[in-house]
């Protein structure tokens, strides 16, 4: 459920840092990747801690969607957390985009495919927000 959207908010915090660098959306560096998927791999085993502490029966809700009702708590504030990173790094990598003209086409095209991503990422999660809390 919050795969997605780590992967989004490291690759966007990412792409919004070399933005805001001397040289906008330079290239990435030979480690960057491997770094922003470790990243994830972290975030995602924080995110699995309460599972661990607060364990949930053993019923089957018929779908994954339900499985973390138990945790909505956290999740309503993960979920909070990550919408408000993702508009503001959207907001930071367009703004960046419009004032940088000599930017490579390609940079130029992932940045702005990552503030698609990053607003599409805010619009899933708006709703499973809603979802949760109705």
């Amino acid at each position: 459920m919050f795969l997605q959207g780590y992967v989004n908010l490291v690759f966007g915090a990412e792409t919004a840092i070399r933005s805001l660098g001397a040289k906008r959306f330079s290239p990435r560096d030979k480690w960057t990747t491997k770094i922003c998927l470790m990243v994830v791999a972290l975030m995602l085993l924080l995110t699995w801690i309460p599972t661990i502490i607060w364990q949930t029966p053993n019923r089957c809700f018929g779908s994954l969607i339900w499985y973390p009702i138990r945790y909505e708590l956290v999740a309503i504030i993960i979920l909070c957390v990550m919408l408000f990173f993702f508009l503001a790094l959207a907001a930071v990598i367009s703004i960046q985009l419009m004032r940088s003209v000599k930017v490579d086409p390609n940079e130029r095209i992932a940045a702005s495919r990552m503030s698609y991503y990053l607003v599409v990422g805010a619009i899933i999660y708006v709703s499973l927000t809603i979802e949760i809390c109705v």
